[in-house]
């Protein structure tokens, strides 16, 4: 067995090694713990009432009324969760088993400007 060991224990972490321990590489600040509520939306089992909603997303160009395809989204609740994807070619997405809470807003990801192709001169057009 090896001599080194970490324990865990209520919410300190304790390093055991034969001489010295030390951190190499850049400058590591530890940080006190964070706290974050676990998403268990995913896991198998019974749904909550509470979670048996869904969000459906169809992003459009003003101009030509088509989806804007696979572009990356995300949903920003009430309470700050927030949910996050890639819309399908067709612009669309489908979230399923979601809270039932407010939705503050939809951030889209910006769009790469295609390469308009200009016409030609009216000069020409009319001769």
């Amino acid at each position: 067995m090896g001599q080194s060991a970490v324990t865990l224990e209520g919410g300190d972490i304790t390093f055991a090694c034969p001489g010295k321990f030390s951190v190499k590489g850049g400058k590591h600040v530890f940080d006190g713990g964070g706290n974050k509520a676990a998403n268990l939306l995913n896991l198998p089992g019974e749904l909550s009432e509470e979670a048996k909603h869904w969000i459906g997303l169809h992003y459009l160009d003003p101009e030509l009324a088509e989806g804007i395809p696979e572009v990356d989204y995300k949903i920003h609740f009430e309470g700050g969760s927030v949910l996050s994807g890639t819309l399908d070619k067709d612009g669309k997405a489908l979230h399923e088993n979601v809270l039932n809470k407010t939705v503050k807003k939809i951030v889209y990801s910006p769009r790469t400007p295609t390469k308009e192709n200009p016409h030609d001169p009216l000069e020409k057009l009319t001769s």
